[in-house]
């Protein structure tokens, strides 16, 4: 897990990456990978292992950006915030129920019978953090 500077036409913008490694033989897995700012949500995602190569699925997502005062509060990173992700295998039909909802939709229903709606999850998570240290992060060219 690591931050770098990416170079955008308005600023630079930090890149949080993660990595870990897919250890499905064959077929399909699906992840829900989701990232903690001083504990608290900051963004997710769904992925799958179609990602991997060598067996290693990699996240990435521009964060904040340099120039702090053009950002918005929900977006910024402050020196010193510690950052988490974790990950956590799902089922396909919870894979594809966070791809509804990053696209505004409930989603296909993963339960029967009246107003049901939402998801169980029974895993062990695994997740890594880091200090966001602005000064300190590589430029990618």
């Amino acid at each position: 897990m690591e931050f770098s500077w990416i170079r955008m036409p308005y600023d630079h913008v930090a890149v949080l990456q993660c990595q870990y490694r897919d250890l499905a033989a064959d077929g399909i897995r699906c992840y829900w990978v989701k990232v903690y700012r001083n504990g608290k949500i900051y963004r997710w995602d769904e992925q799958d292992n179609r990602i991997a190569h060598s067996s290693i699925c990699t996240y990435t997502t521009m964060t904040t950006r340099k120039d702090t005062d053009k950002e918005d509060d929900d977006e910024i990173i402050y020196d010193g915030d510690e950052i988490t992700c974790t990950v956590c295998p799902v089922s396909q039909a919870m894979h594809d129920y966070l791809e509804a909802l990053q696209n505004n939709s409930n989603g296909p229903a993963m339960f029967a019978g009246d107003h049901c709606l939402g998801y169980f999850i029974a895993t062990s998570p695994i997740s890594a953090s880091v200090v966001f240290r602005p000064d300190d992060l590589p430029l990618q060219e």
